[in-house]
C-alpha cells in the first residue's frame, strides 16, 4: 500500500519516506484524538436540541390542555345556574345567547333533555336525537366530556364538543349542556405556534389530524 503511495507521490528518498510516515502518523493521531470529541459534541448538540424541543412541546401541550379546560369550566358554570337547574326552557335560550356573545369561541350552545333530545339552543333549532353520541352517554354517567372531532348534525362541519351533565336541586339527572367548537377556532389558536421552520398540530386518539398542517390534510391519519 505504502509503495503505491510513494510511487504516486514520487517519494524515493528514505528521508522523505520517513517524513511522510511521520506526517501520516500525526494525521492519524489527530483524527483519533479529535473524532471522538467531534462525535460527542454532535451528540450533545442533538440532545440539547431535543431537550429544548421537549420543553417547547410541553409548554404548548399545557397551553392547549388549559384552553380546553377553560372551555369546559365555562360550560360547567352554565349548568349551575338556577334557570338551568329549574329547567326553565323559556329563559334558557336568552342565557345561551348572552353566553355566546361573551364567549364567541363556541359555535353553538345547546341543552338536551334526559332522553337525549335537544330542546334549547342559542339559535333555536328543531329537536335532534343525541342518544348515539358519546357525550350523552358520558353525561348520563355524570361526567364532563371533551369529544374527538365530530361532524355536526346541523352544520355538517367538523367540530369538537365540550359538555357537562345537568342536575336539578335534588340531584336528578336532567340532561346535558354542550358547546360546539369549530376546528377553525382551534386552528387560529394553533397558528401562534407556527413559523417558517416549524409547526405545531393536533391529532386525535387515532392519529388523525384535527388542525391544518404541512404533514397532511385534516382527517388524514399520519405517523407522528
Amino acid at each position: 500500500m505504502f509503495r503505491r503511495i510513494f510511487a504516486l507521490l514520487k517519494v524515493a528518498k528514505l528521508k522523505n519516506r520517513l517524513r511522510l510516515y511521520f506526517t501520516c502518523f500525526l494525521v492519524m493521531l489527530i483524527l483519533l484524538t479529535t473524532l471522538p470529541i467531534i462525535l460527542i459534541g454532535k451528540q450533545q448538540r442533538i440532545k440539547d436540541a431535543q431537550d429544548q424541543l421537549d420543553k417547547i412541546m410541553n409548554v404548548q401541550q399545557v397551553f392547549i390542555d388549559d384552553w380546553f379546560e377553560e372551555n369546559l369550566a365555562d360550560i360547567r358554570s352554565i349548568v349551575q345556574l338556577p334557570t338551568i337547574k329549574n329547567k326553565d326552557l323559556e329563559n334558557m335560550q336568552v342565557i345561551f345567547q348572552e353566553f355566546k356573545q361573551n364567549y364567541s369561541k363556541f359555535g353553538s350552545i345547546v341543552y338536551a333533555n334526559a332522553d337525549g333530545m335537544t330542546e334549547v339552543s342559542d339559535s333555536g333549532f328543531k329537536k335532534t336525537d343525541l342518544t348515539e353520541r358519546q357525550y350523552f352517554h358520558e353525561a348520563k354517567k355524570g361526567n364532563t366530556y371533551i369529544s374527538e372531532v365530530l361532524i355536526g348534525m346541523k352544520t355538517k362541519e367538523p367540530i369538537i364538543i365540550v359538555s357537562a351533565p345537568v342536575y336539578d336541586y335534588e340531584e336528578n339527572f336532567q340532561g346535558l349542556i354542550f358547546g360546539s367548537i369549530h376546528l377553525e377556532t382551534i386552528q387560529n389558536i394553533m397558528m401562534q405556534f407556527q413559523d417558517e421552520t416549524s409547526e405545531t398540530y393536533l391529532i386525535d386518539r387515532n392519529g388523525e389530524l384535527i388542525t391544518e398542517s404541512r404533514q397532511g390534510e385534516i382527517g388524514e391519519k399520519i405517523n407522528s
